[in-house]
């Protein structure tokens, strides 16, 4: 299965085009693909970590690759020790049991296959306490790569493109 990317234009876009790919067998739960991940309050925040410049909070988190939905989601635990920013409207979400009214929260997402940049990112608070994984990745983020899941060996690919 490949997703098919658009070209965005990152927070941090300072390296010239590349590809980056995360592949980890081990990875890969019954529930699905997983992928590592740090979770960040604000641009501020994020780039004052990667430049070691001070310790600021963040989350190191587990997420579910999730094909079939169209935003991110995270934890309501990671929300609330983060102080992240809440919109002012809930956002309205068509899932299993019918709509949802969901609090929308704004971060930033780093994983390793977007070298040095983050992804501000907008996510839905969700209850995920009783998974093996923090939150979901959606195609908000997946529009910007490409994932291969390999049946036989039961393994993905994810791979950045442009950062």
């Amino acid at each position: 299965m490949i997703i098919v990317y658009r070209r965005i234009v990152l927070l941090f876009n300072i390296l010239p085009m590349r590809t980056s790919t995360f592949q980890n067998n081990n990875m890969f739960v019954e529930t699905g693909p997983i992928i590592k991940g740090e979770i960040f309050t604000d641009e501020v925040c994020f780039m004052q970590h990667k430049n070691s410049q001070g310790f600021n909070p963040y989350a190191k988190v587990k997420l579910l690759i999730d094909t079939g939905s169209n935003i991110s989601g995270i934890d309501c635990k990671i929300i609330k020790e983060l102080s992240l920013n809440r919109y002012e409207h809930n956002s309205e979400v068509n899932g299993v049991g019918g709509t949802h009214s969901l609090s929308r929260f704004r971060c930033i997402l780093f994983l390793h296959i977007f070298g040095m940049k983050g992804l501000p990112l907008d996510v839905l608070e969700g209850d995920y306490s009783s998974s093996p994984y923090d939150g979901i990745i959606g195609r908000d983020v997946l529009q910007f790569c490409t994932f291969e899941y390999h049946g036989p060996s039961n393994s993905f690919q994810l791979k950045a493109m442009n950062f």
